[in-house]
């Protein structure tokens, strides 16, 4: 049914504004969406790229690279049609971001591997208007859900059916190759059914099925930063949907039963051991893990002192691992830290402060419209990239990922009149686009 309705024809007698929009180029469309969405983040195998500098590319990287070329050629079909969305304020941001990775592409630590992973996030901004103004807010979340439900489900078929390859630990039983990075999958997910669901856009079976495997996921990937951004998301859109007088209820709730603990632990009626608590959170049983973040402050304190090293155009879009590859310090060996576990600061790190600084500019622009222009699609993004992002490089990786597709989305979502409330193409786009089929003349 889901499918049914997402693919169902766009040209009806209320749309012609003397335009045919184009059922081809709109499944063409969201089959790169949604292959992107998954295939980008999906771990296909463990080839490993061997110690230190050696970082060699294998079918996996090669069937990304041209996955993302796909998606930069259909950008570039509607470019002459979008071309204003890329200088318009927010999107702008993620243009200006675009050209500032090119001027660190020459004195990159691998000048080969940050040119690939500048093309791959070209590629992602192009395509990023295109796909909005050709398949509308809903179509972009239904087939963004599409590809996550497929990368979820193709975890949880790894998982019984290669444990080497479905297990980020054999012996601790977690789902997924990168745990995290299924959890953040996971998290989109979620946003996802919140956006569809809000807007009656999902059957409650649906809806119901597809929310309980996200839920059974995420605990089975065992990773807590992720947790925390669910936690995020649901009180946004809490806040968003539930009225006042709700929210008043359980705030006064939520003090009445905080003062009460006070007042039991002050009398000593409840004992609370906070060690004891901590180690049940942690993974390995150690109260240390939680409080360090597993390590995460010397991982922090390593990459400042890279940043300082090179402050104004980094070690090149993307290039993390080789910034990071001496790193010794944890249980990480070398090679194995690949980013600098934080947002803000991995993009620093690989182009620099002002690289840092146009993400920043991006966060605050997102913050700021989540005040004066709510919308759900991208306020949900903004929250899940904000506390994702303290521990995780959620954003601008060498390679696109899931996270990065929809936030850029996200990014023009606004500006282009995208709404989850209608399946036509946005309005403000749709107005200037002429009737386009593949293989017309």
């Amino acid at each position: 049914m889901l499918l049914k309705q997402s693919l169902s024809p766009v040209i009806t007698s209320g749309l012609d504004r003397n335009i045919q929009p184009v059922t081809g180029t709109l499944l063409v469309g969201a089959l790169l969406l949604a292959a992107a969405v998954f295939a980008n983040s999906f771990t296909f195998n463990l080839s490993s790229n061997g110690p230190g500098e050696a970082f060699s590319v294998d079918g996996t990287t090669v069937l990304r690279l041209l996955l993302c070329a796909g998606c930069g050629l259909y950008g570039l079909l509607f470019l002459p049609y979008n071309m204003q969305q890329l200088f318009r304020f927010p999107g702008a941001i993620a243009t200006l971001f675009g050209f500032w990775t090119l001027f660190t592409i020459p004195l990159a630590e691998n000048l080969a591997y940050s040119a690939a992973a500048c093309f791959a996030l070209w590629c992602m901004i192009l395509f990023s208007p295109a796909v909005i103004s050709q398949l509308g807010g809903r179509r972009i979340a239904v087939w963004t859900l599409i590809g996550l439900t497929i990368y979820c489900l193709g975890s949880w078929f790894y998982f019984f059916a290669w444990p080497e390859l479905g297990r980020f630990n054999v012996e601790q039983n977690r789902l997924g190759t990168n745990s995290n990075e299924l959890a953040i999958q996971i998290i989109w997910a979620a946003n996802m059914l919140l956006v569809l669901g809000s807007a009656q856009r999902l059957e409650r079976r649906t809806l119901s099925l597809l929310a309980v495997l996200m839920a059974v996921s995420l605990y089975q990937t065992g990773s807590r930063t992720p947790l925390l951004a669910a936690v995020a998301v649901l009180t946004l859109f809490f806040v968003r949907k539930v009225r006042i007088r709700t929210i008043v209820a359980v705030t006064f709730s939520v003090i009445i039963t905080a003062a009460l603990g006070v007042m039991l632990l002050s009398t000593g009626t409840l004992e609370l051991d906070p060690d004891a608590m901590a180690s049940k959170f942690s993974r390995s049983g150690q109260a240390q893990e939680v409080y360090d973040f597993t390590g995460r402050p010397a991982i922090w304190a390593y990459a400042l002192e890279k940043i300082q090293q090179a402050p104004w155009l980094g070690y090149g879009h993307g290039a993390s691992r080789q910034a990071l590859s001496a790193f010794k310090h944890s249980s990480y060996g070398v090679n194995d830290l690949d980013h600098a576990h934080n947002l803000l600061l991995n993009v620093t790190l690989c182009t620099g402060v002002a690289g840092g600084l146009l993400v920043a500019f991006m966060l605050f622009a997102q913050l700021r419209a989540l005040v004066r222009k709510p919308a759900l699609f991208p306020d949900l993004a903004l929250v899940t990239v904000l506390v994702g992002g303290l521990m995780e490089p959620i954003l601008f990786g060498p390679m696109p990922r899931g996270s990065t597709i929809i936030w850029l989305i996200a990014l023009f979502w606004r500006q282009m009149g995208a709404s989850v409330e209608d399946m036509q193409p946005a309005e403000a786009s749709v107005k200037q686009q002429p009737a386009l089929r593949l293989g017309s003349a």
